[in-house]
């Protein structure tokens, strides 16, 4: 091996062993510092705090978050149906996507069944109805027809919405608030 390459390796090594004594020393100082009390209660404070960071950033998030920890456990709802869409099944069939119904509006003649979900339900939770069926179904429940490409963010507005208010004003009151916000057919 050429003396260059020798020197170079060395220089190398020496490097890496400072590296390495300044972060023993740099480890047994964290080490002391977390004996302290003071740093313990610092850093517990801390972990709370970036914790509860999203909540204050972003106000929905602790709905968001309530919700997503309680949601399997919502079984009686207040029967608030937003429609998502009326559709035509299709038999064509896409590689990536796999087969995809056809959006048709309320009235089409070609629409096959609808789709709903609950307000207090998760977007997961959406069902299907078949047009020959609608006319009742909706009949025997409150349903609201936002615009069908925007129903999926209009669930999740209203949800957000309702939910916030019925922490704050009890459930009765964010029913009202709901169908008074809402376009109610």
């Amino acid at each position: 091996m050429k003396e260059e390459v020798l020197q170079k390796m060395r220089k190398e090594y020496l490097s890496m062993q400072e590296e390495q004594k300044e972060l023993r020393r740099i480890n047994n100082r964290l080490a002391q510092l977390l004996e302290n009390p003071v740093v313990q209660e610092y850093l517990a404070l801390s972990e709370e705090a970036s914790d509860s960071a999203t909540v204050h950033i972003f106000p929905f998030e602790g709905i968001r978050k309530a919700y997503s920890r309680y949601k399997m456990e919502i079984e009686d709802t207040n029967g608030i149906m937003i429609c998502l869409g009326t559709y035509q099944t299709s038999s064509e069939c896409d590689i990536v996507h796999g087969s995809a119904d056809i959006l048709v509006p309320r009235d089409s003649k070609n629409a096959e069944f609808r789709t709903y979900v609950d307000l207090e339900k998760p977007l997961s939770d959406a069902f299907n109805v078949p047009i020959s069926l609608c006319e009742e179904y909706e009949k025997k429940h409150t349903v609201l027809f936002p615009s069908p490409l925007e129903a999926r963010e209009f669930h999740h507005y209203l949800k957000i919405s309702f939910l916030e208010d019925a922490f704050a004003n009890g459930q009765e009151t964010a029913v009202q608030n709901v169908l008074t916000k809402s376009i109610k057919n």
